[in-house]
């Protein structure tokens, strides 16, 4: 039987949100987690963490020997979110 807390199944909500390989790739955010700051699915590791390995130049194999529980597809998500709020930035400047 499944456990409904404000009118949610909570049991359901835990199967989506585990860490699997339709997850790799996606961002979440969780209310009370990192302050509801965008999180890799299925765990609690803020894409932000990863964006400053990516600025520092930090190979992909690296940042999955920090955080065994990533996915090469979630450091390329985290790739392409960077880049992609960077020229937001860029065209945010130039208007």
């Amino acid at each position: 039987m499944s456990r409904i807390v404000h009118g949610v199944d909570q049991d359901d909500l835990h199967r989506r949100n585990r860490l699997d390989a339709g997850n790799a790739g996606r961002a979440i955010c969780k209310r009370g987690v990192y302050g509801s700051e965008p999180c890799f699915a299925g765990t609690r590791i803020p894409i932000r963490t990863v964006w400053s390995y990516l600025d520092a130049k930090v190979p992909t194999t690296e940042i999955l020997n920090a955080y065994p529980t990533l996915t090469p597809e979630d450091v390329a998500f985290a790739r392409r979110m960077l880049r992609h709020a960077r020229q937001y930035e860029r065209d945010r400047r130039s208007r």
